[in-house]
């Protein structure tokens, strides 16, 4: 997890502490999704001339994961203590969602097995809206629930890597599992909109 700070306005020394550490920044809103908001800064000077709305902020440390001129991130999934699947998004935008999904496999080197690839697109109801959404799809989520591009590449792992990130994931989700939610601290959300009384959340 990269180091984050939420961001506080009355305490710029905190802020001027933390460029000082990680040198370049994320400044990414606390609430929201689809890299929306999402401001890359390398001078604190830059922060302080940005037209913040009021929603809430977070610093968080940059990472940078070009690779071979897309944006990577790897999801690896995991339920009930088992492990599921693992794939990659491809992206050339700076932010990695809504890229080409890509197969990852255990391998003698870190790279993809084709550098020039094809892709297949598919605009079909994902298995998670049918649980979440049933029937009622909200229309800001069609991209996300509907449309995907797949490439025929595959993302190859050393072994060692694979393997950590596949007992990772499977640790994080049982960590999920054992955890009293209610003993959480609330979200931001949460103390400005509490639920109305006997409402579900």
């Amino acid at each position: 997890m990269p180091e984050t700070m939420p961001l506080d306005p009355k305490d710029r020394a905190g802020v001027d502490r933390f460029f000082a550490r990680r040198k370049k920044v994320v400044l990414k809103r606390r609430v929201g999704r689809g890299g929306r908001g999402l401001v890359v800064l390398d001078d604190p000077s830059a922060l302080w001339h940005l037209d913040l709305s009021s929603t809430d902020y977070l610093l968080q440390q940059h990472v940078d994961s070009k690779f071979e001129g897309y944006s990577l991130s790897i999801r690896a999934v995991a339920y009930a203590g088992e492990f599921l699947c693992m794939y990659a998004n491809l992206s050339r935008k700076t932010t990695s969602n809504h890229g080409v999904l890509t197969f990852v496999s255990p391998g003698r080197f870190f790279g993809l097995s084709e550098r020039v690839f094809r892709t297949q697109s598919f605009n079909q109801k994902s298995w998670e809206a049918e649980i979440w959404f049933g029937d009622h799809d909200p229309e800001y989520l069609r991209h996300n629930l509907y449309e995907d591009e797949v490439s025929t590449t595959a993302l190859n792992l050393p072994e060692p890597l694979y393997q950590m990130i596949r007992d990772l994931s499977v640790r994080v989700e049982r960590l999920y599992e054992r955890m009293d939610l209610s003993r959480l601290p609330k979200a931001c959300f949460e103390d400005r909109f509490p639920a109305s009384e006997g409402s579900n959340p």
